[in-house]
């Protein structure tokens, strides 16, 4: 009796632990998508930017403005594309970084889901010696 007991125990807490890891590795997929999400929109917004100043320096250049506002202005122009590109090639890095985290979040998955097959086999044996 005392063996069950404490066979169901283990039960008990193999089974919670199961669940726990299940939830730990749901919420990971869904803040890991967001994310992922978040960046791939930024990504389309600043490149979207970035052609847009793109055009609009093609346009000054070619509406030939007084010199030395157009230099002005081109000058301005070129300094905010060169800040958009650094901060696309920031949230490019940032992609980066979450697709080697993705990567790393999937091979833990992978272990959750190997040591659940465990814990499942272990409940299996707990249960064949309880009967």
């Amino acid at each position: 009796a005392a063996v069950a007991a404490e066979m169901e125990a283990r039960l008990a807490e193999v089974q919670a632990k199961k669940e726990e890891l299940e939830r730990k590795n749901d919420e990971l997929e869904r803040r890991l998508d967001q994310d992922g999400k978040q960046f791939l929109e930024a990504i389309s917004e600043l490149e979207q930017e970035v052609e847009e100043l793109k055009r609009q320096n093609r346009s000054l250049q070619e509406e030939k403005i007084d010199s030395s506002e157009a230099m002005d202005v081109l000058q301005q122009l070129d300094e905010f594309e060169r800040e958009k590109e650094d901060e696309l090639r920031t949230v490019r890095e940032e992609s980066t970084r979450l697709a080697d985290l993705l990567t790393r979040q999937e091979q833990s998955s992978e272990e959750y889901r190997r040591r659940l097959e465990e814990l499942d086999r272990e409940r299996e044996s707990l249960l064949e010696v309880m009967t």
